[in-house]
């Protein structure tokens, strides 16, 4: 008896249970040669394979740069080149597909969070040096680019307060040692928070540039007091 389109289905199926994307692949080449037409269903479980295979790479690719200690300084970038290379690979094979994203989404989300702060440091960080060097000479629109890559990685990061921790005391030093790039790109950025978390999350954020401005403000002040004075 020769096997039918049902059976090729559910083999592939049972390939994609099992995680075995090449298999799945080579179940559906084997339909193909026999002159079998693949319904909706064996697209779905061909699918589902190769979503499974993806999940997993991404769990393992990710994990590997969130849990290597000697090469932390790399791990957000890490991050951004493998999410960006996912998404082309998503958007030029399988059209965009909003459930692969969501597969996708959940990996990162696992993999970045298998360590409680470190993550939520590191980028930090990142974003530290990104608006110290204001992208070592690039323009403010890549600068922006930049920083909507790493958006998405800080999306991810479950300990958002750690991070917040972090940052609040990164921007206290660019701002008051004035090592700040581009006040724009640093007002940019937080909203970028702002739509994210809330303002509740940037309140204490948006507060340090009025104290900046208010401090300013009031040694100016000063300044001119102490010249009208000394005449």
């Amino acid at each position: 008896m020769e096997p039918n389109e049902f059976c090729f289905a559910a083999a592939i199926s049972a390939c994609a249970k099992a995680g075995e994307w090449e298999r799945a692949l080579a179940v559906y080449d084997d339909m193909g040669s026999r002159g079998l037409v693949a319904d909706i269903v064996t697209f779905d479980a061909l699918l589902a394979a190769l979503k499974h295979h993806s999940r997993n790479y991404v769990k393992e690719k990710a994990g590997e740069y969130v849990t290597d200690d000697k090469n932390g300084s790399r791990m957000v970038q890490n991050l951004i080149d493998l999410k960006a290379a996912i998404d082309k690979v998503v958007l030029e094979c399988f059209d965009d597909e909003e459930s692969f994203h969501s597969s996708l989404k959940e990996a990162f989300e696992y993999s970045i969070n298998l360590r409680q702060n470190r993550p939520a440091e590191l980028v930090a960080k990142y974003i530290d040096a990104k608006l110290r060097s204001g992208n070592k000479g690039g323009g403010e629109e890549e600068l922006e680019n930049v920083l909507d890559s790493v958006l998405v990685i800080f999306r991810y990061i479950s300990g958002k307060d750690v991070f917040e921790a972090f940052y609040k005391k990164d921007l206290a030093k660019r701002l008051l040692l004035g090592k700040s790039s581009s006040i724009d790109a640093e007002k940019s950025t937080i909203g970028k928070f702002k739509t994210e978390c809330g303002s509740q999350f940037t309140n204490k954020l948006e507060g340090m540039f009025k104290d900046v401005d208010t401090s300013r403000d009031i040694m100016a002040g000063f300044k001119n007091s102490a010249s009208v004075q000394s005449k």
